[in-house]
């Protein structure tokens, strides 16, 4: 048993249902953070993390849960910031142990329902997904500028233009060059330990730019996100920062994984968050006064 990557079409079935799993995230997120009704709050989180939770159930894909749930967070710390509150949230310890529960016992359940009620194979995949890309990265890496690999030798193609980052970008445009399954076909193993293909976003950013290049991409991305986040702090009345903003933070979670453009949905999505919050803007600005309208449209 082992940890893979899969890659979706674009507009399959589950490309929809990762969609309706981003968007109840991110307006979940927003509308949390305006509630002061515990009830209220309890309504939203369940219903915004209804799908991907189906999907983390039916399907065993527990990315996606993890990433809506960074959307999530994206949305409601927006919230905080319009009502001038930086500190970080309080959760008491028992509302932590609880939330704790929960997702673990989802994550069990995603497993059971895929392999089986198996303590070797829980004890196996836990391990994959929490410590996996770790010990592949790093022996990659080595594979790479030490030509170290603990295991087998890579595929090592160099300087490859963006085409491992921005991929569903690429395959937008035509560019039809074979991909494995999970992106890459090598598996690292530690015997008795975890086995994955999940080497984390910066072997493909190292891949396609080089190590330098790669920390110049870098460098640039985090510039992007800082002027997005001075906007927002500043003026209060970007729909545009305030989608970069959540789409960040769902971009540094998932790099342990892969880059968030491998899949065309998370861009698609990037837009119709756009979209959604600056039709809110324009038809809310009018009602709303400026200390009482909180969700992207001052």
């Amino acid at each position: 048993v082992g940890v893979g990557l899969s890659l979706d079409p674009a507009w399959s079935v589950d490309a929809l249902l990762k969609w309706s799993s981003f968007q109840s995230a991110i307006l979940g997120g927003i509308l949390f953070g305006t509630k002061k009704n515990r009830w209220h709050k309890l309504l939203i989180l369940i219903l915004a993390f209804m799908p991907s939770s189906m999907v983390m159930i039916i399907q065993s894909a527990k990315g996606l849960f993890f990433l809506s749930a960074s959307y999530f967070l994206g949305g409601w710390i927006i919230t905080r910031i319009y009502q001038n509150n930086f500190d970080l949230p309080r959760v008491s310890l028992l509302k932590a142990l609880i939330i704790f529960s929960l997702v673990f016992t989802l994550i069990i359940s995603s497993f059971v329902s895929r392999f089986g009620f198996d303590l070797e194979v829980l004890r196996h995949n836990l391990a994959s997904y929490s410590s996996g890309h770790l010990y592949a990265f790093t022996d990659w890496l080595l594979d790479r500028y030490f030509d170290m690999s603990t295991q087998q030798v890579y595929l090592q193609p160099t300087l490859q233009g963006g085409f491992y980052t921005f991929m569903s970008l690429f395959q937008a445009f035509g560019d039809n060059r074979p991909v494995p399954l999970g992106i890459y076909a090598e598996f690292h193993e530690v015997p008795n330990l975890l086995k994955t293909n999940i080497y984390t976003a910066f072997r493909g950013l190292i891949t396609d730019f080089g190590l330098l290049g790669s920390l110049i991409i870098a460098a640039f991305l985090g510039i992007c996100s800082n002027i997005a986040f001075y906007v927002l702090l500043t003026f209060k009345n970007s729909p545009i920062a305030c989608t970069i903003f959540i789409y960040s933070i769902g971009l540094i979670y998932q790099s342990y994984i892969v880059s968030s453009l491998v899949w065309l949905s998370i861009p698609a999505s990037f837009l119709l968050t756009y979209i959604i919050l600056l039709g809110n803007k324009i038809i809310m600005s009018p009602n709303l006064s400026p200390k009482s309208n909180i969700s992207c449209n001052h």
